[in-house]
């Protein structure tokens, strides 16, 4: 094969493959999920993939504040869905690897998004607790609250154990490759194009950004 050509196609990969300074991976399009929390529908065009700490307070501020609009305008209409990963920074939310693993047992037991909303409303109580004892009765309450019992001891030998803790693990390690150093971090993608968001910005950065992916 000509060196021409080597060129060409090397040039060409490199050319499809960088988007807005983004490397276009499996990983920021969304599609390694694995056990991964899923809002809206897998068929959705644009993917939004979240890497949280479940202890920040700009995790729960665009929760509360900028998710809802997220949620109303696109997730729910179908045109977006979001893909949650955790990165807790253990460094300075020391409960936060904990909470992850509290919110992996909920989406196994189908009450993701509602622990997900209680867990950050109630943010302010468990975050305090200064022992897993304390931090894992502060989870099981907030687990209580949104399904009603419903599941608690399979929910409790969950939380107690150590199952989800190399997915957690895999997920900071997939930060760390795409370059996340705090949170929240967001990728959007549509397969083809990726571009991302740092920070609790304003659903008009989010909506930019997916009209642009649309």
């Amino acid at each position: 094969m000509k060196k021409s050509t080597i060129l060409f196609i090397i040039f060409f990969i490199l050319l499809i493959s960088s988007v807005n300074g983004l490397t276009i991976s499996n990983k920021a399009a969304g599609t390694r999920e694995l056990n991964d929390p899923v809002i809206g529908g897998k068929s959705a065009p644009v993917t939004i993939t979240w890497f949280t700490d479940y202890q920040g307070p700009f995790d729960a501020r665009f929760y509360l504040e900028t998710f809802p609009l997220i949620n109303e305008k696109y997730i729910k209409t179908g045109k977006v869905k979001i893909i949650v990963k955790d990165f807790p920074l253990t460094v300075i939310h020391k409960n936060s690897k904990k909470a992850a693993v509290a919110s992996n047992c909920a989406n196994e037991q189908g009450y993701y998004e509602e622990f997900l909303t209680e867990i950050f409303e109630e943010r302010d109580d468990w975050i305090r607790s200064r022992d897993f004892v304390n931090l894992n009765h502060g989870l099981r309450k907030v687990y209580k609250e949104v399904s009603q019992k419903e599941g608690y001891d399979q929910f409790n030998r969950c939380l107690i154990s150590s199952k989800y803790n190399s997915e957690i693990d895999s997920d900071i390690e997939e930060g760390n490759d795409l370059d996340v150093t705090g949170v929240p971090t967001f990728f959007l993608s549509n397969g083809d194009k990726t571009t991302k968001i740092v920070g609790a910005q304003p659903f008009t950065a989010f909506e930019r950004e997916i009209e642009n992916l649309l």
